[in-house]
């Protein structure tokens, strides 16, 4: 097994704008935090209460810290954004540092017990 994991994460909110700087800055994310992200898909999506902008991200952890950073860097893009939501592989999580790192840490460890 590498040292490495990977993990999905779903962005929506009704920003484009949002979703547009968000890609741009993806490619710098390893040099800056070391871990390395690779956009599935962007797009809108039509959802109960009107169409949204969506991202959808594959982020490849290394070490724990990579964690912690990554947490708080979703955390960051998404604090004071009232219409954001934010999807960790099935669990739909709220805008709050903590629960995005419990979310990601569970999920690393569902995936390290099937490996």
């Amino acid at each position: 097994m590498e040292d490495t994991d990977k993990i999905k994460i779903r962005l929506s909110t009704f920003d484009h704008e949002f979703h547009e700087e968000l890609h741009k800055e993806a490619s710098s994310l390893e040099d800056q935090y070391g871990f390395k992200v690779f956009v599935v898909w962007m797009g809108a999506a039509y959802e109960p209460e009107a169409a949204r902008h969506v991202s959808v991200l594959i982020f490849e952890l290394g070490k724990d810290v990579a964690i912690s950073l990554l947490s708080a860097w979703l955390y960051d893009k998404l604090k004071g954004r009232n219409d954001s939501k934010i999807t960790i592989g099935e669990t739909e999580v709220p805008a709050d540092k903590e629960a995005i790192e419990r979310i990601i840490v569970i999920e690393m460890k569902k995936r390290a017990s099937k490996g």
